[in-house]
């Protein structure tokens, strides 16, 4: 992974994580769940954004492996990610 550039001209390191779109049918139409990103946040504050979090360690440990619906080499094949591990935490973390 390579930094990119933020609004505020300073370069920022992308870290994986994962973000859920939760999605939810109402008798009005369709409502999306965002949340807003703290304004003191120098990377992107005051955005509004889906909510997800940074892959933590514990995401990558292989006692998930037999609790998930998918397992890692699917995972990999989804995700377009080449380590499963990876990817399943990906999954875990989200």
């Amino acid at each position: 992974m390579s930094a990119v550039e933020s609004k505020d001209s300073f370069a920022v390191e992308p870290r994986r994580a994962a973000t859920l779109v939760l999605v939810r049918d109402v008798p009005t139409g369709m409502e999306v769940f965002l949340t807003i990103r703290p304004r003191h946040l120098r990377f992107m504050g005051g955005t509004a954004v889906f909510p997800g979090g940074a892959l933590d360690p514990a995401d990558l440990d292989e006692r998930w492996n037999g609790l998930s619906s998918i397992d890692a080499e699917e995972a990999a094949e989804l995700l377009g990610e080449p380590d499963g591990r990876v990817a399943l935490g990906g999954y875990i973390c989200a």
